[in-house]
């Protein structure tokens, strides 16, 4: 078995990919996210992934949450960096995700104000 080579981001660019992750995420609440990032916290990225691949594909999941986790799923295919992070880097870069999540969220209700 092959070892993984980890690859070191800076903290600007784990910050900048958790932004274009965020920014291309589509009908994602931020609740059900922080859930994915916990799962992920806890259980790796392996683990997780097999998670949102069962969510996807049972009858029983809600629309809104399947659609977190094709979401999720999604990301790891776009960006094939995720799985090289070391555990740390990758919560954090998910984290930043969500916190665009949260700032677009909030220009929208903004925008709704004006």
């Amino acid at each position: 078995m092959k070892a993984r080579t980890f690859v070191n981001l800076t903290p600007d660019e784990r910050a900048r990919l958790g932004r274009d992750i965020g920014g291309r995420l589509v009908g994602v609440t931020e609740k059900e996210w922080a859930r994915w990032i916990a799962y992920v916290a806890q259980n790796g990225l392996p683990r997780a992934v097999a998670l949102a691949r069962a969510m996807v594909a049972s009858p029983s999941v809600r629309p809104g949450v399947k659609q977190t986790y094709r979401e999720a799923l999604r990301a790891v295919r776009e960006w094939p960096v995720l799985k090289r992070l070391p555990a740390e880097d990758l919560v954090e870069v998910l984290h930043h995700a969500r916190m665009a999540l949260v700032a677009r969220r909030a220009a929208a209700w903004e925008e709704e104000d004006c």
